[in-house]
């Protein structure tokens, strides 16, 4: 559970040092481009390792070859990710529609 803080904790300080230089640049386009990238990227790579695209049978062949460790490691990875991923997308949207 403390890595998913961290990477929580972690997803506020990006999105804080983002905020930050796009205020030095004095450019809001560069916050949205940034935030918009590091944002999505960790999402959809927090989805890929997930599994979410894979349809039901490819999910279980994929579950079948791995271990109970490999399963949590995982789903920890995932987790991780998409946390980190949270704040920043929730700095873009309000500024985005500030």
């Amino acid at each position: 559970m403390r890595r998913e803080l961290y990477s929580l904790a972690g997803g506020i300080a990006a999105a804080l040092v983002l905020g930050i230089l796009s205020w030095v640049k004095g450019s809001d386009e560069f916050f949205l481009r940034a935030a918009g990238w590091v944002g999505s990227s960790a999402l959809i790579i927090g989805a890929v390792i997930s599994g979410i695209f894979l349809s039901g049978e490819q999910f279980r062949r994929s579950q079948a070859n791995e271990s109970r460790q490999d399963r949590k490691n995982r789903r920890t990875a995932a987790g991780i990710l998409v946390l980190f991923s949270l704040p920043v997308l929730t700095a873009y949207m309000l500024v985005s529609f500030w």
